[in-house]
C-alpha cells in the first residue's frame, strides 16, 4: 500500500488548502465591495441554500454603510427553487406581469433615463402564504428597513421544551454525540438540485431538539434568528482542528400531524473551539409563517447531510435555562 493511501490527507487535519481559500475570497464581493459605488438593487432568492439571505444582507449593509443607494428584494424563488407566478421569470420577463422585472426596469429607468416613478420601496419580501392572482405585488410586504422584526425570544425549557421568555423555563439536560469521519446523521434534503428528497430524520442519539407549545396564533418571521447557547463538552479546547465539536443548527416547522419541515431547508454549521465558552449562533434569514397549531423546534445535531462534521465522535450536553435562548425577528 503506498504512502499516500496509508497516510490521512493533511486536509483532514488543518482545514481546506490555503490556495483554495484565496480563491473564494478573490471571487467574493468582500474583495471588491468599497470599490462598488453605482446604485445598486439586490434581488436574493428565498428560496436559496447556495447563497443564502445572510450573504445578500452583508452586501446590502456594506452598501448602505458607506451611502451607496442600495435596495433589497427577497423573491418567492432561488438556487433551490423556480420563483412563483407573478414573480419573476428568466426567459419570458414582462413587467406588466411580473413584481421583480417591474422593479428592477423601474430601477434602471430612474438611474439611468431619469425617467418613471422612482426606485420603489427601500425592502420588499415575499410572503408564500398570501393568496393572489397574476402579478405577486399582492405578496409583498415592504419597509425602509431589511430590519422589520421585533426580537422574540424563546427559553431552552427541561429535556425538550422551548417556553416564551417571560415563562420561567425547566431544569433538564439533552444530550447528543457526534458521528465519527464526519458523517452525516440527518435526512434533511440534499442542496443539489434535482436529487430525491427523503422525509426529514435523524439518526436516534446524535441530535438534540426542543419544541414549543402549539402555537395559538400565527408567527410569521422575517430575518435572521440567533441562538446562544452553553454546550458541554470534553473535547476542543486548544485541540488540533480535527478535533473540535462541529454541530449544526436548524429550526423546524411541525405541522398539528407531526410532520417536520426543516424552515428553507437552512442549516447553520457552527466549530465551537471552546466549550467552556457561550456560543451565539447566527442562523440563515428566512421568510416563513409558522401556523396555529403548529409547533416551532429547534434541532442541534451532530451531522448533516448537507456539511461534513467534525472527525471524531464527541459527547455533547445542553443544559435549559435562562441563558439558553432561540431570538428570533417577528413581524
Amino acid at each position: 500500500m503506498s504512502d499516500h493511501v496509508r497516510q490521512p490527507d493533511a486536509r483532514w487535519h488543518s482545514g481546506v488548502d490555503r490556495s483554495i481559500l484565496d480563491g473564494f475570497r478573490r471571487g467574493s464581493v468582500a474583495s471588491f465591495l468599497d470599490r462598488v459605488t453605482i446604485p445598486t438593487l439586490l434581488v436574493q432568492g428565498e428560496k436559496d441554500t447556495l447563497f443564502n439571505i445572510q450573504e445578500a444582507l452583508a452586501t446590502y449593509r456594506g452598501l448602505t454603510a458607506r451611502g451607496v443607494p442600495a435596495g433589497m428584494i427577497w423573491f418567492s424563488g432561488g438556487h433551490s427553487g423556480e420563483p412563483s407566478e407573478g414573480d419573476l421569470s428568466s426567459t419570458a420577463p414582462d413587467p406588466a406581469i411580473q413584481y421583480v422585472t417591474q422593479r428592477a426596469l423601474g430601477w434602471l429607468d430612474h438611474y439611468l433615463k431619469g425617467t418613471g416613478p422612482g426606485t420603489g420601496p427601500r425592502f420588499a419580501y415575499y410572503r408564500d402564504w398570501i393568496g393572489y392572482r397574476g402579478i405577486a405585488t399582492p405578496a409583498y410586504a415592504t419597509a425602509d428597513s431589511v430590519d422589520v422584526g421585533s426580537p422574540t425570544q424563546f427559553t431552552l425549557s427541561g429535556a425538550n421544551g422551548m417556553v416564551p421568555s417571560a415563562t420561567t423555563p425547566g431544569p433538564g439536560t439533552a444530550r447528543l454525540r457526534t458521528p465519527p469521519a464526519g458523517l452525516p446523521t440527518t435526512h434533511d434534503t440534499p442542496d443539489a438540485l434535482g436529487l430525491v428528497s427523503l422525509p426529514e430524520r435523524d439518526v436516534a442519539g446524535t441530535y438534540a431538539q426542543w419544541d414549543t407549545a402549539p402555537l395559538r396564533s400565527a408567527l410569521d418571521v422575517v430575518g435572521t434568528p440567533t441562538l446562544r447557547l452553553r454546550v458541554s463538552a470534553p473535547r476542543g479546547v486548544g485541540a488540533p482542528l480535527a478535533d473540535q465539536l462541529v454541530l449544526f443548527a436548524r429550526i423546524v416547522d411541525v405541522d398539528a400531524t407531526g410532520s417536520a419541515t426543516t424552515v428553507g431547508n437552512l442549516v447553520a454549521p457552527v466549530r465551537i473551539s471552546d466549550p467552556r465558552a457561550p456560543v451565539t449562533i447566527t442562523l440563515p434569514a428566512f421568510v416563513h409563517r409558522f401556523k396555529t397549531g403548529h409547533r416551532l423546534r429547534l434541532v442541534v445535531s451532530g451531522g448533516s447531510t448537507n456539511y461534513r462534521g467534525g472527525m471524531r465522535p464527541i459527547p455533547v450536553s445542553i443544559d435549559a435555562g435562562a441563558h439558553q435562548t432561540l431570538q428570533l425577528p417577528v413581524v
